[in-house]
């Protein structure tokens, strides 16, 4: 009997999270694409559902083998790695809000807008999901090996993060329509649009590097690939609402990405490796995506704008990485207490 979780555990745990996610974005498709969608017995909810049902199978069956068959629920307990435990409770509160989604269909029918990503209901459902995709992450980046198993078990996990972080920020979603293809006339009508295009870049910016810098807790540097998974399941899931009518935007969103990736692994920086994928993600990532506008539809935006966007952006991920860098230790006072940081999770 196995006594610790190994990579290929967090992997599995991974996997599934995106069976989740993948469910999610099923539902969000089917609400934009499929008018009177009435109730809540759906394909989509299924593949949503069996995921976490799955999921918390999963958990369960790892505390079970960890602590010992024969042990009870109490060894079982004590014998899952702490992000694991994270991850059950957010499966306890993921099913809480399962069961009120339920209700509030039946009283109240099926949101078919984007009153369907500020419903209470569904907001308890991305706390509990939350809680459970990050898991696998953060188990593994404890216990970080370096192996491959462990590399996809990291980035799946954090791609699930940033996809329902994502998802929920949709109605500012850059990848279902090019807002920057818009002709843009100062003080003009589509002024308003532009607006919106902008928050979209920013929103995305936020939901893709805040997923990965929750790994900076435990590791020293980005792990190469991860940053385009992120960047892969964020982009596609995002078009999946308009069925991919703009594809080019999404191939060159990845690709800069990968071109990210790359150079972080590759290149010898002087700084904090984290620093510079704040600021050179959102450089990359937003690049390549209007050179897939341009390329596939045209920009209407004036260069102010298209530049400006892809610079705010990039000082936008520079900040958060910032705002997340550890303390120093060194620095604090001897009479002061050096404790762990509080995180969410792990």
């Amino acid at each position: 009997m196995s006594t610790s979780a190994s990579d290929r555990d967090h992997l599995i745990a991974a996997s599934l999270s995106l069976v989740a996610i993948a469910g999610l974005h099923l539902d969000g498709w089917a609400h934009a694409n499929r008018p009177g969608l009435e109730t809540f017995f759906t394909p989509w909810h299924a593949v949503l559902y069996s995921g976490f049902v799955l999921s918390a199978a999963w958990l369960i069956l790892l505390g079970v083998r960890l602590g010992g068959r024969s042990a009870g629920a109490v060894a079982w307990w004590s014998a899952l790695p702490k992000a694991y435990k994270s991850g059950i409770v957010g499966v306890a509160i993921f099913a809480a809000g399962g069961a009120g989604d339920m209700l509030w269909h039946t009283l109240f029918g099926v949101e078919t807008g984007v009153d369907a990503l500020l419903s209470p209901t569904h907001l308890v459902l991305l706390v509990g999901g939350m809680l459970v995709f990050s898991s696998p992450a953060v188990a593994a980046a404890r216990d970080f090996t370096g192996r491959w198993p462990g590399v996809a078990a990291i980035a799946l996990s954090t791609a699930s993060i940033a996809g329902a972080g994502a998802f929920f920020l949709s109605y500012l979603e850059v990848f279902q329509w090019p807002r920057a293809s818009q002709l843009y006339v100062p003080n003009g009508a589509n002024e308003g649009s532009a607006v919106l295009g902008f928050g979209g870049y920013l929103a995305n910016t936020a939901a893709i590097v805040v997923a990965i810098l929750l790994l900076r807790r435990f590791l020293a540097r980005p792990p190469l690939g991860v940053l385009t998974a992120v960047t892969a399941v964020v982009a596609i899931g995002g078009a999946a609402f308009t069925e991919f009518a703009y594809p080019e935007p999404i191939v060159g969103a990845i690709l800069g990405a990968v071109a990210a990736d790359v150079a972080l692994a590759v290149l010898p920086w002087p700084w904090d490796r984290w620093l510079v994928l704040g600021a050179l993600a959102p450089l990359a990532i937003w690049s390549g995506q209007l050179i897939g506008v341009e390329v596939g539809v045209g920009i209407g935006w004036t260069v102010e704008l298209w530049a400006g966007v892809v610079a705010l952006c990039s000082l936008a991920g520079l900040s958060l990485a910032l705002l997340t860098r550890p303390r120093d230790v060194s620095t604090a006072r001897r009479d002061e207490p050096v404790t762990t940081e509080a995180t969410l999770v792990g």
